[in-house]
C-alpha cells in the first residue's frame, strides 16, 4: 500500500518504502486530510489552506487539478466523499494516522515508534501562510503527544524497576528539549538509579553549559544541586572495570590510523567513557544471546543491500583501559548516528554485535567482509579510537566495500576528551560527506555544522543529482533551518533552485529578473545568505557563486560574460560536474544566441564529460537528450533515454525524456498516452514542454496542451500572469494576435503596473506581427503620461512607435533624453547607452540616410553579449541595418541569433526573416528550413495572418520545384 509519511519530513512512498514525485501543495493536501482523518476537510476549507491569494474560481480549479492529478497517480479511489473530502484509508495509509489509533489506544511504544521527527520538519508551501499555521499548530500538538507518551514509558518502567528501559526514555526526553530543567532532573535520577552516577553527573555539565553559552544565563537550581548531592557520593574508581567485555577489532586498519604521542587519558576523562562504555556494553550483550543464530542465517541469500553499513566494533590504541568498553560501544554510538539520511544507513548493532561474536577478530578484513556478507550490508566500516596528549582523543575509520575490499571512504576528527560525543559527530559528518564524494576543499567547513544538517544537506545532494530539484529545494532548507549561517547549503540550495522554479532551463542571472524571477525565494534566499556567509566557503566555491549569482548583480549579467564566468568556475574545479553541466546547458539552448561556434558539439561534450565525473548525476543525461533530439538522432536519442530510466522512471524528467523520444520518432500512440499525464507534471516541466515544442518545431499542439494545463491549474495571481506570458508569446508565435490580446489584458486585470507594461504592445506590433490597434491604444496612453516623466525604456519603445506614424524628430529627442540619463546611471551604462545608439541607427535607416558602419559594428558587438545587453529585438534591427549595407551574410547571422532567447520572443518573425533573406542570398535549402519551421508553427493562424502564411507556403513550393 503506498504511504504518506509526515513526521521528521514529508514523504510519498509505494509498497517498497521507495518515495515517490509529489508537488509541493499536491503533498500539503494529503497532509491535511490525514490529519483531518474520517472527519475530512470541506472545499473551501481547502481552498483557504492552499490557495488563499487567488480568486474563489481560481482556487476552485486549482483543487479540482491537484485532486485529479493525485487520483491519477495514487488510484481514482483515493478520495472518499464530495464535501466534505476524505482520504480511503484502504489506498493510502498514512503514519499521521497510525499514530492518532495508537494514542486513543494508549499505546505509547507505537507512538514512539511512528514519531521520527517534527511534523512535516522542513516542508512548507509559498504564499499560503494558513496553511504554514496549520502546521506550526499541528506540528506542537503532535510534539506534546510523543513528549506525552515517552513520559508515561518513562514512568512505568521506573514503577516497575525496570530502570535502563526507563532511562532511555529519559534520554529522549532531554533530546526533544535540553534546555529544560525537568528532563534533564529526571534523567540524571535515572542515571543514578542505574549506578552511574558520573553519567548523571557528566549530564548536568551538559546543561550548565548549554544554558549559559546559548542563553547567557545560571543553570536551573535543582539540576545544580543534585549534581552537588551525587558528587558526594561518587567513589574515586566506580566499580565497572570488571565487566565482560565483548570482542574487538584486531590486526591492522587501511590508512595510517596511528597516532602520534598516545597517552593515558586523566581520571575526569576515565570516569566518563567507564560510566559511557557500561551502558553501551550492557545493552548489546542483552540482545547478543537471542539473535546470534538469527544473524547467522541472515543473509543466506548473498544478497548485499545497497547504501547497508556494518560497523565492526572499534579498535582501542593506548594504555588507558577505560577506553576499551568503547570498542563495542562505538557500535551503539555510529549505528545511532548513520540513519540512511543523506549517507549510509547502519544496520541494526545489535546484531552486528552478535554477528561479530562468531567472527575471528584476528582475521582482520577478512572477518570484516564476512560480517557484511552476513548482515547483508554493501559496506562495513572499521576504525580506531586513541588518547592523544593533553586529554584528547582521536578517532578515524574507513568505509570498504564488502565486495571488493576497495575503501570507498575515509574520515578522522579529534578533541577533548570529555566530549566524545562531539568528536563522534565530526568523524561521521566527515564520514558521510567523503561517502557521498564532497570535495576535498569542503571538509573542513562540513566540520563545524551540525550532524543533523550535515544530513539534511546531503540529502539535498542526493536529490539534485538525480533531477528532483523540489525535494532538494526541502532538504537544503531544512539545513538552513538547522543552522542559518550554513553557507554551502545555502549555495547548493540557490543552484537547485535555479533549476526547479527557472521556466527556463538555464541560470538565473541570465534572466531578467522582472516578475519572472519575484516567486524565485529560494533562488534569493540561497544567494543572499551564501554571499553573506561567503568567507565561509572555499576559494573555488566563492568562484562557483560569483557565476551562479551573475557578476553584475543585481542586473543581468550578459550571457557571454556568464560563458566565461563558468569556464572560470571550471578553470578552478575542473572535476565539478554540475558546473559542466550548467555550462552545456548554456550552450546547447543559447549558444547560437551569441554565435559560439559549433555550440551543440561543444555542448554534448560538455554534458558527456559531467556524466564521466558523475555517473549518477541526471540532469546531463536530460541535456544530451535534446542535443541529439534537435540534431533528430533517433538511435542516439533512444540509447540515452534508455540509459536515463535505468536511473528514474517516475520524475518529471523521466515523464520530459519519454515525450523527446516519442516527438522525434513520431509515436503516436505513446504521444497521446502521455498527454493524459499532463495534468500531473510540475510548472518547470510543462513550461519546458512548451518552449522546446516551439524551438524545435515539434509537438505544437503539445505546447498549446502544456500551456492550458498551467493556465487551468494556476492558483494564485502571479502564477496565473505567469502562464498567461507564456499563453501569449505562444499565440504571436502561432499567428494569433487577437488570442495574444486577449491574454494581455488579463494580465494587466491580474497584475496591474507590477507585472506588465502597455509598451509590451507597441514592441510586439513592431517587431511581432501584434494587434496594431492595440498598439497604438497603448502609445497613446504612455503618451498622456509623459508629462510626469518617462522611463528610459519606456521614451525607448515609445519613440519608435512615433517614428513608425512619421514622426522623424522622435528618435533623435528620446536618444538624447537617453543620454542624459547615461550619464547619472553608471549601473546601466552600457544597456541605456545601446538603447540611445539603437534609435539614432533606426532614425537614420528611416530617414532614408546613411547609418555609420562603425555604429552597426558596436550594436552588433553588444547583440554578440546575448541576454540581457540589449532588447532581444535588437537582431531584428541589425538584420535590417546590415542588409541594408547590402551585408546579406551579416544578416543571416543576427536574424539567427534572434532565434534562441527564452521566452521564444520574435521566433516566428526571425524565422521568416532568415527564409526571405537565405532566398535573397540564392541559399534554397536554409530558406526552405527557416520557412518550414515558420509553417510549423502558424500551422492554424487567425485570420489576419493567414494570407502571409500562404503566400510564404507557395514560396517554399516553388523553392522545392
Amino acid at each position: 500500500m503506498r504511504r504518506l509519511e509526515t513526521f521528521g519530513a514529508l514523504r510519498l512512498t509505494d509498497e517498497a518504502g521507495a518515495g515517490l514525485p509529489g508537488q509541493r501543495r499536491r503533498l500539503a493536501l494529503l497532509a491535511l486530510l490525514a490529519v483531518a482523518g474520517p472527519r475530512g476537510l470541506s472545499r473551501d476549507k481547502l481552498q483557504a489552506y492552499l490557495w488563499p491569494e487567488g480568486d474563489a474560481e481560481g482556487a476552485r480549479h486549482a483543487l479540482e487539478q491537484a485532486i485529479y492529478g493525485l487520483r491519477r497517480q495514487l488510484g481514482e479511489e483515493l478520495f472518499t466523499g464530495a464535501n466534505p473530502l476524505t482520504l480511503n484509508p484502504a489506498v493510502l495509509a498514512s503514519d499521521t494516522t497510525e499514530l492518532e489509533a495508537a494514542l486513543d489506544r494508549g499505546d505509547h511504544v507505537s507512538v514512539v515508534r511512528l514519531y521520527r521527527g517534527p511534523f512535516l520538519d522542513g516542508f512548507f508551501v509559498g504564499e499560503a501562510p494558513e496553511f504554514e499555521r496549520w502546521a506550526e499548530s499541528c506540528r506542537a500538538h503532535f510534539a506534546q503527544r510523543y513528549v506525552a507518551s515517552l513520559e508515561a514509558l518513562a514512568r512505568r518502567d521506573e514503577q516497575a524497576g525496570a530502570h535502563g528501559p526507563a532511562l532511555e526514555w529519559r534520554r529522549r526526553l532531554v533530546a526533544v528539549d535540553p534546555y529544560a530543567p525537568g528532563p534533564t532532573v529526571a534523567l540524571m535520577r535515572a542515571l543514578a538509579a542505574v549506578g552511574d552516577s558520573a553519567g548523571a553527573i557528566h549530564r548536568a555539565r551538559v546543561y550548565e553549559s548549554l544554558i549559559r553559552k546559548d542563553f547567557d544565563a545560571e543553570p536551573d537550581p535543582a539540576v545544580v544541586a543534585l549534581a552537588g548531592e551525587l558528587r558526594r557520593t561518587v567513589p574515586a574508581h566506580p566499580g565497572v572495570g570488571d565487566l565482560p567485555l565483548g570482542p574487538r577489532l584486531a590486526g591492522p586498519l587501511v590508512g595510517r590510523f596511528e597516532p602520534a604521542g598516545a597517552t593515558s587519558i586523566p581520571a575526569p576523562a576515565r570516569r566518563w567513557f567507564r560510566w559511557l562504555g557500561a551502558a553501551l556494553t550492557l545493552g548489546a550483550l542483552a540482545a547478543i544471546a537471542v539473535t546470534a543464530g538469527r544473524m547467522r542465517r541472515l543473509r543466506a541469500d548473498g544478497r548485499l543491500e545497497a547504501n547497508r553499513v556494518a560497523v565492526v566494533p572499534f579498535r582501542i590504541v593506548g594504555p588507558d583501559s577505560s577506553l576499551a568498553y568503547l570498542s563495542d560501544g562505538m557500535v551503539d554510538l555510529l549505528a545511532a548516528r548513520l540513519t540512511g539520511e543523506g549517507g549510509p544507513e547502519a544496520a541494526n548493532s545489535r546484531a552486528t554485535l552478535a554477528a561479530w561474536g562468531t567472527e575471528n577478530p584476528a582475521a582482520g578484513r577478512a572477518s570484516a567482509q564476512r560480517l557484511g556478507r552476513a548482515l547483508g550490508a554493501e559496506l562495513v566500516l572499521e576504525g580506531q579510537l586513541a588518547s592523544l596528549k593533553g586529554s584528547r582523543v582521536s578517532l578515524a575509520g574507513a568505509l570498504r566495500a564488502v565486495a571488493d575490499g576497495q575503501v570507498r571512504a575515509r574520515a578522522g576528527a579529534e578533541g577533548p576528551a570529555d566530549s566524545l560525543e562531539a568528536v563522534i559527530d565530526r568523524f561521521t559528518a566527515g564520514l558521510l560527506a567523503a561517502a557521498a564524494g564532497e570535495r576535498e576543499d569542503r571538509m573542513a567547513i562540513l566540520a563545524a555544522v551540525p550532524l543533523r544538517a550535515i544530513r539534511a544537506y546531503l540529502s539535498g545532494r542526493t536529490a539534485y543529482r538525480r533531477g528532483r530539484y523540489d525535494l532538494a529545494v526541502g532538504e537544503y532548507g531544512r539545513a538552513l533551518q538547522l543552522d542559518s549561517t550554513f553557507a554551502l547549503a545555502a549555495l547548493e540550495l540557490a543552484a537547485a533552485a535555479g533549476l526547479r522554479f527557472k521556466l527556463r532551463p538555464v541560470d538565473q542571472a541570465v534572466a531578467d529578473r522582472g516578475w519572472w524571477t519575484e516567486a524565485d525565494t529560494a533562488w534569493t534566499r540561497g544567494i543572499e545568505i551564501a554571499w553573506q556567509q561567503r568567507d565561509r566557503l572555499s576559494a573555488a566555491d566563492r568562484v562557483y557563486l560569483h557565476a551562479l549569482r551573475g557578476i553584475r548583480f543585481p542586473q543581468s549579467t550578459p550571457l557571454a560574460e556568464h560563458l566565461r564566468a563558468w569556464d572560470q568556475v571550471l578553470h578552478v574545479t575542473p572535476d565539478r560536474a554540475d558546473a559542466w553541466y550548467r555550462l552545456g546547458a548554456l550552450l546547447l539552448y543559447l549558444g547560437s544566441s551569441v554565435e559560439v561556434a559549433d555550440a551543440r558539439g561543444r555542448a554534448t561534450a560538455a554534458f558527456e564529460r559531467a556524466l564521466a565525473l558523475d555517473s549518477a548525476f541526471l540532469a546531463p543525461l536530460v541535456g544530451l537528450v535534446d542535443a541529439a533530439t534537435f540534431a533528430r538522432d533517433t538511435a542516439a536519442a533512444g540509447r540515452l533515454v534508455a540509459r536515463y530510466l535505468t536511473h528514474d522512471s517516475t520524475g518529471d524528467d523521466a515523464f520530459y525524456v519519454r515525450w523527446r523520444l516519442a516527438t522525434l520518432t513520431r509515436d503516436l500512440q505513446g504521444q497521446t498516452r502521455l498527454r493524459r499525464a499532463f495534468a500531473g507534471l510540475g510548472t518547470a516541466t510543462l513550461a519546458r514542454i512548451q518552449w522546446i515544442s516551439q524551438m524545435d518545431g515539434l509537438a505544437l499542439d503539445d505546447a498549446e496542451l502544456a500551456v492550458a494545463t498551467l493556465l487551468a491549474r494556476a492558483g494564485s495571481p502571479l502564477e496565473r500572469t505567469r502562464a498567461l506570458g507564456l499563453a501569449r508569446w505562444l499565440a504571436l508565435n502561432r499567428g494569433r494576435p487577437r488570442a495574444a490580446r486577449t491574454l494581455e489584458d488579463s494580465i494587466t486585470d491580474i497584475g496591474g503596473a507590477r507585472y506588465w507594461n502597455p509598451l509590451f504592445a507597441v514592441v510586439y506590433a513592431l517587431y511581432w506581427d501584434a494587434d496594431s490597434s492595440a498598439a497604438a491604444a497603448a502609445a497613446r496612453e504612455v503618451e498622456r503620461d509623459a508629462g510626469k516623466g518617462l522611463r528610459p525604456a519606456d521614451r525607448f519603445v515609445l519613440a519608435q512607435w512615433q517614428l513608425r506614424q512619421g514622426d522623424r524628430r522622435a528618435a533623435g529627442r528620446a536618444a538624447r533624453a537617453i543620454r542624459t540619463t547615461v550619464a547619472r546611471d553608471s549601473v546601466r551604462f552600457g544597456q541605456l547607452l545601446s538603447r540611445a545608439e539603437l534609435l539614432e541607427a533606426i532614425a537614420g535607416s528611416a530617414n532614408a540616410g546613411s547609418v555609420p558602419p562603425a555604429l552597426i559594428e558596436r550594436l552588433d558587438s553588444v547583440a554578440r553579449l546575448g541576454c540581457c545587453e540589449a532588447p532581444h529585438f535588437v537582431n531584428l534591427i541589425l538584420a535590417r541595418l546590415r542588409e541594408r549595407q547590402q551585408d546579406l551574410d551579416g544578416a543571416l547571422r543576427a536574424v539567427r541569433r534572434a532565434q534562441s532567447f527564452f521566452p521564444p520572443e520574435y521566433l516566428s518573425t526571425a524565422l521568416r526573416e532568415e527564409g526571405r533573406l537565405a532566398a535573397l542570398a540564392g541559399d534554397t535549402v536554409a530558406a526552405v528550413k527557416a520557412y518550414r519551421r515558420f509553417l510549423a508553427l502558424r500551422a492554424a493562424p487567425e485570420p489576419t495572418a493567414r494570407a502571409e502564411t500562404e503566400r510564404i507556403r507557395e514560396a517554399v513550393a516553388v523553392m522545392e520545384r
